[in-house]
């Protein structure tokens, strides 16, 4: 059983590792994977995966009678589980960016009690370097030898240069030739940072697309197209695109459009972790960053991050067309070394050996 509890659809490391699966054991197990709507997800051709609805009958069904159940973001927490059950979270951010777990969920009674029963019925939890094992032993309260270090599996196409799928996400963007892409993914945010509220989407009210890829053009040559992508938990506004901008918010798969890229702004993503280990330019913008280090705040202090901080429009134009490579790239290897980064683009076929190991299944000859 597989679950995306962030967008529910079939993304992220639960997709990677289902396919993983496919490929090794395409007989011996059978694969269900919960999405918001069965009409919206992709539908193996084959029938080797169940989609199903999430919080419908079936939902909860498979969940509670799986063998083994992946998350990357509960779903499970107030289900009655069986003993022999093994539960798997493979979370879906690296990096040490935003603070989450308890110290962000002392105010709500009811999101600390998600946590706890999230703790006790956690039986592994995925992790992308030894810096983020230490915070979050702490933070979800879970047992440190119950973290696999082993890097994120939706990260290993990232490390793997598929030049091939490259360039199909390419040509589905429309981009053309030599066109570069700069991809604009900001994190979300929440009212009053309660977890229940409704996730706020970041507009571009304040962002000049033609100014933006002017400074792209001055510092990195070349032709350049901006994408825009905001979270997809966040509330949807059609009104925040702009003409010349690609709206790539509904595109299915977040890791296919950091593949294809070739710079990224954010703030506090985690798609910045996973986009820099390809060591490509990644910028820091954040107006609000004095307010979100209040809270929910951050594991490391952004002047440590890797990248280059712009708290306005003004300067993140300075910040691209004065970007120094070789100044960036040694801050990013330092960065990696520091955190002790477990991404080697093996996740997926460590993880599914596992997965498959719990299940009892070997591979069909």
């Amino acid at each position: 059983m597989f679950h995306n509890g962030v967008s529910r659809t079939y993304s992220d490391s639960p997709k990677y590792i289902a396919e993983y699966l496919l490929l090794q054991y395409p007989k011996e197990l059978e694969i269900v994977f919960s999405v918001s709507s069965t009409k919206e997800s992709i539908i193996d051709t084959e029938k080797r995966i169940r989609f199903i609805k999430f919080q419908s009958f079936s939902y909860c069904y498979f969940a509670m009678t799986s063998k083994v159940f992946v998350t990357n973001n509960g779903g499970f927490a107030y289900l009655p589980l069986r003993k022999s059950q093994f539960v798997l979270n493979t979370w879906h951010g690296g990096g040490t960016f935003k603070r989450t777990g308890i110290e962000t969920l002392k105010m709500n009674f009811f999101a600390r009690k998600d946590l706890l029963l999230v703790a006790k019925k956690t039986d592994a939890i995925l992790s992308s370097s030894r810096f983020w094992t230490e915070f979050a032993t702490e933070a979800w309260l879970i047992n440190p030898e119950k973290f696999w270090g082993v890097g994120l599996p939706r990260n290993d196409l990232l490390l793997s240069g598929d030049v091939i799928l490259q360039s199909e996400v390419r040509e589905r963007l429309g981009l053309h030739g030599d066109e570069q892409l700069v991809l604009y993914a900001p994190t979300m945010r929440r009212a009053d940072n309660n977890p229940f509220s409704a996730m706020r989407s970041v507009a571009m009210d304040r962002f000049d697309p033609d100014r933006l890829l002017s400074a792209f053009c001055a510092r990195f040559g070349g032709k350049w197209r901006l994408g825009f992508r905001q979270h997809p938990g966040a509330v949807s506004n059609e009104n925040m695109y702009q003409e010349n901008v690609i709206n790539l918010t509904a595109y299915p798969e977040m890791q296919e459009l950091l593949l294809c890229a070739d710079a990224l702004i954010s703030d506090y993503s985690s798609s910045m972790w996973d986009f820099c280990l390809m060591k490509k330019p990644c910028f820091v913008y954040a107006e609000d960053l004095i307010e979100y280090a209040k809270s929910p705040g951050f594991l490391l202090p952004p002047e440590q991050w890797p990248y280059p901080i712009a708290h306005r429009f003004e300067e993140l134009i300075a910040e691209i067309e004065g970007f120094d490579e070789l100044k960036y790239q040694t801050r990013l290897d330092e960065y990696f070394t520091f955190l002790e980064s477990y991404e080697q683009g093996d996740a997926a076929s460590i993880v599914g050996e596992r997965v498959a190991e719990k299940c009892c299944v070997k591979r069909y000859n």
